[in-house]
């Protein structure tokens, strides 16, 4: 969730640097945008994946494996930022939203990726209330 914040606020900074430039050029204004609704698009698929419970091993394999997958995904696309921000001669405000666009991505992969690590099997209602069935006196008597 955070690198998604990163990366809202990289937009923000890349808008205020186009100097009005907007509708002057397509190719910069695809640019402008497309990689925040990629954003958006992201967060919404994140949101509706922490709403999906497991019930068996079976589905929480298939849930790390699609988190595994978004944060492949994610960490891949920061390197063009990474390699970009590695290039840059000089350090300006101008340049400061490929920081932001390189740190955000990176969070998002490793959010995806705890993600994955945090997904356990949940207990199921009868392991629960098997042990909470027979107590230590009900089990001694024979009851």
């Amino acid at each position: 969730m955070a690198g998604y914040a990163i990366l809202a606020i990289a937009t923000v900074v890349n808008f205020a640097n186009t100097d009005g430039e907007l509708g002057m050029n397509v190719r910069a204004d695809l640019d402008l945008f497309a990689f925040p609704l990629a954003s958006l698009a992201g967060l919404v698929a994140w949101w509706f994946l922490t709403k999906v419970e497991a019930s068996d091993g079976v589905q929480i394999s298939l849930l790390r494996k699609g988190y595994l997958a978004l944060g492949i995904q994610a960490l891949l696309g920061s390197v063009t930022y990474l390699i970009l921000v590695v290039s840059l001669v000089t350090n300006s405000w101008g340049d400061f939203y490929f920081w932001l666009y390189a740190a955000g991505t990176v969070m998002v992969g490793a959010g995806f990726l705890l993600m994955m690590f945090g997904l356990r099997v949940p207990a199921t209602p009868d392991d629960t209330e098997s042990s909470h069935d027979e107590g230590p006196i009900t089990a001694a008597a024979g009851v």
